[in-house]
């Protein structure tokens, strides 16, 4: 009798598990990565990331603040939590470096900084390595 119970047990343990892999088995599918939404149709080097930009703004009114500095060949604009960004694509590198010389533009009466526009994949490098760093600190 005793056997049957250990045996009845044992196998009450495995329906527990639900049939979930053990540590380091295949990964489920929700794991891999996802590309990135906002993927570059230009070089990376042609792009300003916009922040603070007003809710109401328009790529209509991004592209008449920006168009001064060269042509603007795509306008990604997005909210997230509350803020709206925008990536700005010109023909030519020179375009941005003029906007990042002169830092803050007003758009639709709001201030709005420009940054380069960092490479998805290095700025989950940046991301996992400051948590690294972070998790050292006592």
């Amino acid at each position: 009798t005793n056997t049957n119970t250990n045996s009845s047990s044992s196998s009450h343990g495995n329906a527990k598990r639900g049939g979930i892999p053990k540590k380091g088995g295949p990964k489920r599918e929700g794991s891999i990565p996802k590309k990135n939404k906002r993927e570059l149709k230009n070089p990376l080097n042609q792009y300003i990331f916009a922040k603070g930009l007003p809710l109401e703004s328009t790529d209509e009114d991004i592209r008449s603040v920006f168009s001064e500095f060269g042509e603007i060949v795509e306008i990604d604009a997005f909210t997230s939590t509350g803020s709206k960004f925008a990536n700005v694509a010109f023909s030519s590198s020179n375009a941005v470096t003029s906007c990042l010389d002169k830092k803050t533009f007003t758009v639709s009466g709001g201030k709005v900084t420009v940054d380069k526009r960092l490479d998805p994949a290095s700025k989950q490098k940046q991301k996992r390595q400051f948590n690294g760093n972070n998790n050292n600190k006592q």
